[in-house]
């Protein structure tokens, strides 16, 4: 068994108190999974210039289609929550075992 951590995208811009829907075809299948965000905060200017932010996964909702006379499809909708107080972007991961 190994261990997996990929970067799957990553939104600029979530207002304070908005929540994102983050949606990612194709995830490992018959596997455990794993959603983190990361939060990115736009960069303050100036010598002394801090910014911070807060971010939070809410949900993950998954999606699976087998249909009869064409390929299975799945994907996951990841609800990113901004639970700061200002704006801020977000990073999103995903871990998984195989």
């Amino acid at each position: 068994m190994a261990l997996h951590t990929a970067s799957i995208g990553k939104v600029d811009t979530v207002a304070p108190g908005a929540t994102v829907e983050f949606r990612w075809n194709n995830p490992p299948s018959h596997t455990m999974l794993h959603y983190f965000a990361f939060p990115d905060p736009p960069h303050m200017p100036g010598q002394h210039g801090s910014s911070s932010g807060a971010v939070e996964v809410r949900g993950v909702r998954v999606f699976h289609t087998d249909p009869n006379d064409a390929a299975t499809k799945t994907h996951v909708v990841v609800l990113v929550k901004n639970v700061g107080n200002g704006p801020t972007g977000f990073e999103l991961f995903q871990t998984w075992v195989d």
